[in-house]
């Protein structure tokens, strides 16, 4: 790793808010045959969106693998979809069960990237352009039953570690430095009535990867 005497860990998860980026763009807010429905912000309606959702979506469950799955399981036929759809199901429903989908591939992976290094993930820091939202952290923290914390300017986190890596490299600031310079906007904690939901929305988040395999297979293959 970057540090001395510590280890990275990188496990690709897959496209992550690209997938909510496109089912925003080209799906609800799409201009074609059916309409013109854009809009300048796709995600200006975000936050009040998934608050309108319970948690779980009514049990409507989306695969987020839109380019294939890498960790845990790499498939390059694997694709997306949503399952468990009824005549209840809103818009609405899909876009929270997307972030649910994208949430539940990383509940997946956790348990494996802490068995691999050996220590427990005690919190998560939540990162890019998806961190800007009030309600997206919370549906991770609920998910992973982890604490789940956001910095101030989420969609600059990377550019900013970067700089603050060099200089660091550099000679100009020190370890303590850089951990001064961590500015924690929210934490979120998990929410332990939603623990049931999700746990079960987890397990078959999972039998569905392997259920559909063969399927994709056969289209994709």
């Amino acid at each position: 790793g970057p540090m001395p005497g510590e280890y990275l860990i990188w496990a690709e998860n897959g496209l992550g808010g690209k997938v909510l980026e496109h089912l925003l763009e080209h799906i609800v807010h799409a201009s074609d045959e059916l309409g013109d429905h854009t809009t300048p912000d796709h995600f200006a309606r975000i936050d009040a969106t998934l608050r309108s959702v319970p948690a779980g979506s009514n049990n409507v469950l989306f695969l987020p693998w839109l380019a294939g799955s890498l960790s845990p399981r790499a498939d390059g036929n694997t694709r997306g979809g949503f399952l468990n759809l009824s005549l209840d199901t809103e818009r609405r429903h899909l876009i929270r069960a997307a972030i649910e989908g994208l949430s539940l591939n990383l509940g997946w992976l956790l348990p494996i990237v802490e068995q691999f290094s050996g220590t427990a993930v005690n919190e998560i820091v939540f990162g890019g352009g998806g961190a800007r939202s009030s309600v997206w952290p919370q549906i991770l923290a609920d998910v992973l039953d982890r604490p789940v914390a956001t910095v101030t300017d989420p969609h600059q986190m990377i550019a900013r570690s970067t700089a603050l890596y060099a200089l660091y490299r550099g000679g100009l600031l020190t370890l303590d430095d850089l951990t001064a310079m961590v500015q924690v906007d929210a934490r979120f904690e998990p929410n332990a009535h939603h623990r049931a939901t999700y746990r079960v929305l987890q397990e078959q988040f999972i039998a569905a990867f392997d259920a559909l395999r063969p399927i994709y297979a056969t289209l994709n293959g």
